[in-house]
């Protein structure tokens, strides 16, 4: 089940925390940012995709691991991205970074 609820200040996807594999957002002009788990969540790692009314902001160039990769400020735990492997200005293949 999800469900929308201001958060913060901020419009937020809710979903049942068992369940939960999708996280969205909406900014001050309501301009929507999705992340959605399609693979992982164990030690190993977790990835997916993230979409954006808005393109992509890097907030970073400078991971610890891996080479090349970038952060963005995105909701839920799938924060690091390769701007190389961009699908699209408002897609980004995303992941957790675990080391």
């Amino acid at each position: 089940m999800f469900y929308w609820q201001e958060i913060s200040g901020t419009t937020t996807l809710v979903a049942d925390k068992r369940q939960k594999q999708i996280w969205a957002v909406r900014d001050m002009n309501q301009k929507l940012i999705v992340v959605i788990l399609t693979e992982g969540g164990s030690h190993w790692g977790a990835w997916g995709f993230a979409y954006s009314d808005t393109p992509f902001v890097q907030k970073s160039n400078q991971m610890e691991a891996p080479s090349g990769g970038c952060s963005l400020d995105l909701p839920g735990p799938l924060q690091a991205a390769f701007p190389k492997e961009k699908i699209d200005a408002h897609w980004w293949p995303v992941f957790d970074n675990v080391n």
